[in-house]
């Protein structure tokens, strides 16, 4: 059996990148003898500046790297999008030395990487180029995000595996019709961190905005854990006098499935500016949802306005009022795609991409 050393976060926090890596861990592990080196930071959603200790954690992290490399045989290794991140990255690629990257896969979770790489300093642009160069592939979530990675990996090595939901969120037949017969309230999900720039607030505001007839016909639930505190007490003191709104914590395994289930339109009005291809949104394809969201990072790879769901501009409180507005009055539309994205959901099963993983790693290993 290969010796594979798993460079990630895994939870907690719960985000769509520590939710993939640890699917992905779970779906190799008995393949492979497994190093884990995990770099899951408790303030994970708080991207500010790195205390001393996450500086120590680091450290004692590239040590672990220089004390089993040479007893690896390849390495799975899930890149980050910050400035202090890819510095960290950069030190890892580093301590792994030329020979150890020619048998390395960097996973980027996200569509940021180019953006931050032309704002580096030059130093850190040379160093980033001179050692990604060397890595034997680069994983993309969709074709639309290669060129994220093209500033430093050759387009030939970089190779697109979707992201992916776990298979016990697959709703049966029987339960999709059961939640879809007789439809007379319609329960809107935000499932999600619940940051700024994901759309939060200009979802809360939007509900505030429709006609009381039309929030009469709408359950809206939020899901997930908070920014910061800041955002915590602005949420709470903006939702807490909105009937039919209802904040359900952070949600996990059968509690999650179970919202997921009993749900009929999931929104991510995202303008967030690292997204990548939110699990999220496979999650409700899954669960038989329809969906309305914004084109932000790769999410055009996974999703067609019309086909899909509702398409919607980015930052805006009318849109999404106008998308609710449309849901309410035209409910009938609703399953129909739902439905679809039901079937399209085979797509984006946790056992395809495992597979697509396996057969990387196997190339170099």
């Amino acid at each position: 059996m290969k010796n594979l050393l798993f460079i990630a976060p895994l939870p907690p926090p719960i985000t769509g990148q520590s939710l993939a890596s640890q699917a992905l861990f779970e779906g190799i592990k008995d393949k492979y003898n497994i190093t884990v080196i995990n770099f899951s930071r408790k303030n994970a959603l708080n991207r500010s500046k790195p205390s001393l200790k996450w500086i120590f954690s680091v450290l004692k992290m590239a040590f672990k790297i220089l004390y089993h490399k040479k007893s690896i045989n390849a390495v799975y290794f899930t890149i980050t999008q910050s400035r202090f991140g890819n510095l960290k990255d950069i030190l890892f690629l580093a301590v792994l030395g030329r020979k150890l990257l020619k048998k390395t896969i960097v996973h980027l979770h996200g569509g940021y990487f180019d953006k931050l790489y032309y704002k580096s300093p030059n130093l850190v642009k040379y160093l980033n180029k001179k050692l990604f160069k060397n890595v034997a592939f680069g994983i993309v979530l969709g074709n639309s995000l290669k060129k994220c990675l093209e500033p430093v990996i050759n387009e030939n090595k970089i190779k697109t595996i979707n992201n992916f939901y776990q298979d016990y969120l697959k709703i049966s037949y029987d339960k999709f019709n059961e939640k879809w017969d007789n439809l007379t309230i319609i329960r809107v999900l935000y499932l999600s961190n619940i940051m700024t720039q994901k759309g939060y607030n200009e979802l809360i505001e939007a509900y505030k905005k429709l006609d009381n007839n039309i929030k009469e016909q709408i359950l809206l639930d939020f899901a997930g854990d908070f920014e910061s505190e800041d955002v915590k007490n602005i949420f709470f003191n903006k939702i807490k006098t909105i009937k039919n709104i209802s904040y359900l914590g952070v949600v996990k395994s059968e509690e999650k499935k179970n919202l997921l289930h009993k749900s009929h339109i999931f929104i991510l009005p995202t303008f967030y500016h690292i997204e990548g291809q939110p699990i999220s949104i496979l999650e409700a394809y899954a669960s038989g949802l329809y969906v309305i969201t914004t084109d932000q990072g790769g999410i055009c790879d996974v999703f067609k306005d019309g086909v899909n769901g509702k398409l919607i501009e980015k930052r805006s409180v009318s849109a999404i009022e106008l998308a609710l507005n449309s849901c309410v009055k035209d409910a009938a539309s609703l399953r129909p795609i739902a439905e679809n994205n039901l079937i399209y959901s085979k797509e984006f099963s946790s056992e395809r991409s495992v597979a697509d993983l396996i057969r990387l790693i196997d190339e170099i290993a």
